[in-house]
């Protein structure tokens, strides 16, 4: 067991040797933990001492008033004071803490730190601290399935690992014969990576003779020294590395899905099938945590999204996203998802936890949460839908932040996102919904646009390509204008606009699966076409009466559904 106790953080590792192989059985430890909070612990005694000393009430409140440079200049000394104090009471059985003439009470009297501090009193501060360490080493036997006595031997590195208390109660739980104490412990990390940097070298100096030699060598080519056997004995062959933490997929509803465990060896790669939860979901969305300190923590997202245009997934069976979970020997996380069926729709990234990527999909999340919530729109289908739409692009977008390769942000892609999430946002809360307009409109002259007269085609196009030009790169306010300068001309051709809302509620039948309904309409949108061909109006008038009652119901129901933007996942 490697036990580093250094001044930031405290790091174990459990490691079987075999010819010259280095197995991580496991890591542990407390990152948050280590001899800052030692520090910490001494500096909370010295206030309270003097505290006590000079009949004061709050110490760090007199500190805090204190002049900016007097204030630096006091915490600067006290914290090389008390650095120097937790060395000495290694070699000593006392040390003094002593700051004079800088601290002034609220009548401007001299406060001096003057406090003795003995190892005894020393050790009783730092036992529960100890205790913790103890307890963090015997989680991690444990955690592997080890017991104690398993340990060959414990070698304590890091500058707090030579405080006596901690070497003490080392030796009492595992044997005084066990552990190895670095005689420089905080330069075991530099004089590790020299070793691995000669192993990692192509070519080193025979032990023998002094040749160079390669590391591909068994025998020296200058004295036929067996280098093979003496890295075996002597050096180091390879290094298998285990992940540090229990690695998790959180599901809805608080779930949590196990994709890799604690002291799984290194490299390693899986590979899994969820479940999408709707036949009208249009975004998967991963979210990626580990445990650390028994806590969950976000390590990062993946969203997969998927467009599928006139495309109407089976209701009864869903493709399913097949993701691969990868963990490289650095801990680096590589996560892949494609939709089964779709190979085109797929997207890969390496996880970054606190990025700026991460942060804009936490936006987009709770805009998502906020739209899934809304009741008070006037076209809820429309205006969910709009922002679905608006959700994807914005999303695809996130996915092509950062560089690959480098991470670098690229600043046009953030102020494009930025700026069409607020537009996004901004049409939601209008209850403005575009695309039912855009649908309407785009759709005019594909569907019945050979029923105009030539010399309107083109004005109507025109307009029609401006509206389309502002949705995609339009405020809400340009868009809302195009539209309404698109819809105008659009209705000085009421028939046709009828014809596009027969349309639209067969369309809408469709999904429902009732057959005879889309026939229904199918039929009416061919008699019209035909009375108009005979520029027969009445009759025309007549079809149109008898259709479009149960259209404007069927379309006015659909609009005051709500629709839920799906992104969950599951198994």
């Amino acid at each position: 067991m490697v036990f580093d106790l250094g001044g930031g953080t405290f790091d174990l590792s459990i490691l079987t040797i075999a010819d010259g192989q280095f197995i991580e059985q496991g890591k542990g430890g407390d990152m948050w933990m280590g001899g800052d909070d030692i520090d910490d612990l001494i500096r909370q005694y010295v206030y309270s001492e003097t505290e006590l000393e000079n009949e004061l009430d709050d110490l760090p409140s007199l500190i805090e008033k204190m002049e900016s440079r007097d204030k630096n200049r006091f915490l600067g000394e006290l914290k090389k004071k008390i650095e120097q104090a937790k060395i000495k009471l290694s070699s000593s059985d006392k040390a003094y803490i002593d700051i004079l003439g800088l601290l002034k009470d609220e009548d401007g009297d001299i406060v001096d730190i003057d406090i003795e501090l003995r190892r005894e009193k020393f050790e009783q501060l730092l036992s529960p601290f100890v205790e913790r360490t103890l307890s963090l080493s015997k989680k991690l036997i444990a955690d592997i399935g080890f017991e104690a006595d398993l340990i060959d031997q414990v070698i304590l590195v890091g500058g707090s690992s030579n405080i006596p208390l901690v070497i003490k109660e080392i030796k009492q739980f595992f044997g005084e014969d066990k552990v190895l104490l670095h005689p420089k412990p905080m330069l075991a990390i530099a004089e590790g990576a020299a070793i691995l940097a000669h192993r990692l070298s192509d070519t080193y100096e025979c032990p023998q003779c002094g040749h160079e030699v390669a590391q591909k060598d068994i025998l020296c080519s200058s004295c036929q020294f067996n280098l093979e056997d003496n890295l075996i004995e002597t050096g180091l062959l390879d290094i298998v590395h285990t992940s540090s933490h229990d690695y998790f997929l959180d599901l809805e509803g608080g779930n949590n899905y196990k994709l890799a465990e604690q002291n799984t060896p290194l490299p390693f790669h899986a590979h899994f099938s969820f479940k999408l939860v709707h036949h009208e979901q249009r975004l998967a969305h991963f979210k990626f945590s580990n445990e650390v300190n028994d806590k969950q923590e976000s390590i990062g997202d993946l969203w997969l999204t998927f467009e599928l245009a006139n495309t109407t997934l089976d209701k009864d069976k869903l493709p399913e996203i097949q993701l691969d979970f990868e963990v490289d020997i650095n801990n680096l996380i590589t996560v892949s998802a494609v939709l089964e069926g779709y190979p085109d729709i797929n997207i890969s990234k390496t996880l970054s936890r606190g990025g700026v990527d991460e942060q804009l999909f936490l936006e987009l999340e709770n805009s998502i949460s906020k739209v899934n919530a809304d009741d008070s729109s006037n076209d809820s289908f429309y205006t969910s839908l709009e922002f679905l739409k608006r959700s994807l692009h914005i999303a695809e977008d996130i996915n092509q932040l950062l560089d690959p390769n480098t991470g670098n942000m690229n600043k046009s892609i953030y102020n494009k996102i930025t700026r069409a999430h607020n537009i996004a946002l901004d049409i939601f809360d209008r209850d403005e919904s575009f695309i039912g307009n855009q649908n309407y409109i785009s759709n005019f002259m594909g569907s019945f646009g050979f029923l105009l007269p030539d010399k309107d085609k083109k004005k109507v196009e025109k307009k029609m390509a401006r509206f389309e030009e502002k949705v995609k790169t339009g405020e809400c306010k340009e868009i809302q204008k195009a539209r309404d300068e698109a819809l105008d001309e659009l209705h000085n051709y009421p028939v046709l606009g009828s014809l596009m809302d027969i349309a639209s509620a067969e369309h809408t039948v469709s999904k429902n699966n009732d057959s005879n309904k889309v026939q229904y309409f199918n039929n009416a949108v061919q008699n019209i076409i035909e009375s108009l061909a005979e520029n027969n109006q009445d009759k025309t008038q007549q079809l149109l009466d008898e259709v479009l009652p149960e259209v404007y119901n069927i379309l006015d129901n659909r609009s005051n559904e709500k629709i839920h933007i799906f992104k969950e996942i599951q198994v």
